[in-house]
């Protein structure tokens, strides 16, 4: 039977309002419902309202204009190792028609292009300037083409690019002019007692000459191999402090910053003993050598 809903708001008529007034409801609402009846048992081998599920992650690449195209994008892979950037894909993605993929890993970066191989799949490479060792954001831009169809396609990602270097510390010098004792000869040269604490994180006292204005730490040296702003490692440092038979409250080096970014060169600074009576220079010589991974 076919039922015909009326305005809303009409009261029912004829056998509808018969059928309200048997059931003891008012007219123009429903039914009360049945009484309840002896409890239904349900099936231990029924089958069960399947669970919800997580929402797949959105698809970055949906509005890839061609099939072939959204299948080599999504199979590409955007890889560094120091200032060696590289771009591939594997074999076998399926693409149905040829497509030419060109990137630039850089915004100053030449073009660079090839055609992506069901076989042999896709690499492009570059190297990018190790600048000062600093970790940097660079800015990679890859274009699509279907040569089938002619429709290319943009995409634009920020890269993270962490040059590796070997870095070489050498000793550690130390050397003032100043008198730290004024007026109370012979005393009036140092006794210096220098505080140390690499870039691994060792300490160490190297405890000079009385009256010394000049000398050398070899224990200070040593060296970092394949290390990159990133491992979060801090700057050699020193500090120093004038013996007093007495009373010696030693030196606490201060943290002189990340190790990188640096450059190779002479790393000095002037440092007050901490009886604040006199100062002396601190230094040693960096030698940061770049670490390159072309066919990484």
């Amino acid at each position: 039977m076919t039922t015909t809903a009326g305005p809303a708001g009409a009261a029912p008529s004829g056998a509808g309002a018969r059928a309200a007034a048997a059931t003891g409801s008012e007219p123009g609402t429903d039914p009360a419902p049945p009484p309840p009846g002896p409890a239904s048992r349900v099936p231990a081998d029924a089958p069960t309202a399947p669970r919800p599920t997580t929402n797949a992650p959105p698809d970055p690449f949906h509005d890839a204009p061609t099939p072939a195209i959204h299948r080599v994008v999504s199979g590409l892979r955007l890889e560094s190792k120091s200032v060696n950037l590289k771009l591939s894909a594997r074999p076998g993605l399926g693409a149905g028609s040829p497509v030419r993929v060109a990137v630039r890993f850089t915004t100053a970066s030449p073009w660079q292009e090839a055609l992506y191989s069901e076989s042999s799949g896709l690499v492009l490479r570059a190297a990018v300037p190790h600048a000062d060792f600093a970790s940097r954001l660079e800015t990679v831009t890859v274009r699509l083409q279907d040569t089938a169809t002619g429709a290319s396609y943009l995409k634009v990602w920020g890269h993270r690019v962490n040059p590796v270097a070997d870095v070489r510390i050498g000793d550690l010098t130390f050397g003032t002019s100043e008198d730290c004792d004024p007026g109370v000869p012979p005393w009036s040269a140092p006794d210096p007692d220098v505080y140390w604490r690499d870039a691994h994180g060792r300490s160490g006292l190297a405890a000079l000459g009385d009256n010394e204005r000049a000398g050398r730490i070899p224990e200070f040296a040593h060296t970092l191999t394949e290390v990159s702003a990133a491992d979060g490692l801090r700057a050699p440092t020193a500090a120093w402090n004038d013996r007093d038979p007495v009373f010696d409250p030693g030196a606490d080096p201060k943290d002189r910053g990340p190790l990188l970014p640096a450059r190779t060169g002479r790393v000095a600074w002037t440092e007050e003993a901490t009886s604040g009576d006199c100062s002396a220079e601190l230094a040693f010589e960096m030698t940061v050598t770049p670490r390159s991974y072309p066919t990484f």
